[in-house]
């Protein structure tokens, strides 16, 4: 497809040698592991903008402090499930962005981000409403600048599944960047119940879902009276189904935890795209497992392209001999930054 095209001709390397993964770390859990152990903070500061939702909510945005006076483009990275502006892969792929003269920003979800719920809702995978009211929040204080957007993890499906909604008829995002993302909720949940997968990642994640709706109590308590779930019920939760079991799924309106799991699988709705969308994932990543990721079928849409590693694990892509600093991810969303604002007249011509 086009968007397939341009990466081939304005991104230089793609290919089988292109990535070197660390070769003391073979496999993907040592990879998703690691990387967060080995990976240097890069030397940036933000400074924080609450933004009001219309419910009565916020979120934080934090942006990078550089002090330009021009920029040549607009960033906004959206993290992982609880994850923030402070997550060592957040800041890393912010900190390309800044090496690019792009005024960039993280989107920290409600509660996420060292920040405070202010309502009792929590961030969903398959709701679009926070993340349109941010974006267009931004490109009012940066019209003529055009928005690259990049999630990770969950982040990357939230931005997906937006860019796949139809009732939005202004999405705001010029391209879009999403790494390690789940396209298949219930097989993803399949793999993350497996002994080690449950113990080293399901657990780790659900006891930080727990810990989000403990940092929160008294506003749950507040607005205990129309709650559609048992607030006892939530220290009780272990993994990540089983908060969304109990929590996400009822707080979001859907009737059990399969109806939000469909609902929120970007595999089902990936063939509405219109925005061109690069998506990187690893053959090995424990969280979505490659039976679960539609190879055929994203080639059938020519506004996405799928760059698939042999390994990388879950946010991990760490290579050379000692992976501290940039990681294959980070390297191919500084390229993509890079093709997009010298070439992007090249999709463009293609769309007209």
């Amino acid at each position: 497809g086009q968007l397939r095209q341009f990466i081939e001709k304005r991104l230089p390397g793609i290919n089988t040698s292109y990535y070197y993964p660390t070769y003391w770390a073979p496999g993907g859990h040592l990879q998703t592991i690691l990387r967060a152990v080995f990976q240097l903070l890069p030397p940036i500061r933000y400074v924080r903008e609450i933004l009001s939702m219309p419910d009565g909510g916020e979120v934080a945005l934090d942006w990078i402090d550089d002090n330009r006076d021009t920029y040549r483009g607009l960033v906004v990275i959206l993290p992982g499930l609880t994850g923030g502006s402070q997550s060592s892969y957040s800041q890393s792929l912010a900190y390309q962005a800044k090496l690019f003269r792009c005024r960039t920003v993280v989107y920290n979800n409600r509660g996420c981000g060292n920040s405070n719920l202010k309502t009792p809702k929590f961030a969903c995978a398959a709701s679009t409403d926070d993340l349109y009211h941010v974006l267009k929040f931004l490109k009012s204080k940066y019209p003529d600048l055009p928005l690259i957007a990049a999630g990770v993890s969950l982040g990357g499906i939230m931005l997906s599944n937006y860019l796949a909604n139809e009732n939005i008829k202004e999405k705001f995002v010029d391209i879009g960047f999403a790494a390690s993302i789940a396209w298949n909720f219930h097989q993803s949940t399949i793999s993350l119940e497996k002994p080690f997968n449950r113990i080293t990642y399901n657990r780790y994640l659900g006891k930080n879902l727990v810990k989000l709706a403990k940092n929160n109590h008294e506003m749950f308590l507040k607005n205990r009276d129309r709650l559609p779930f048992d607030l006892n019920d939530v220290p009780k939760c272990t993994t990540i189904a089983e908060f969304d079991t109990c929590v996400t799924a009822p707080m979001c309106g859907y009737k059990d935890v399969e109806d939000y799991y469909t609902d929120a699988s970007f595999v089902f709705k990936m063939h509405r795209v219109k925005t061109p969308i690069v998506f990187l994932n690893a053959h090995d990543d424990p969280f979505s497992p490659l039976s679960a990721i539609p190879v055929q079928d994203i080639a059938k849409n020519s506004n996405l392209a799928l760059i698939l590693a042999k390994t990388g694990g879950h946010i991990g892509f760490m290579e050379g001999l000692l992976p501290i600093r940039q990681t294959y991810m980070d390297r191919l969303f500084a390229q993509l930054i890079k093709a997009y604002l010298d070439h992007s007249s090249d999709l463009k011509a293609k769309e007209n």
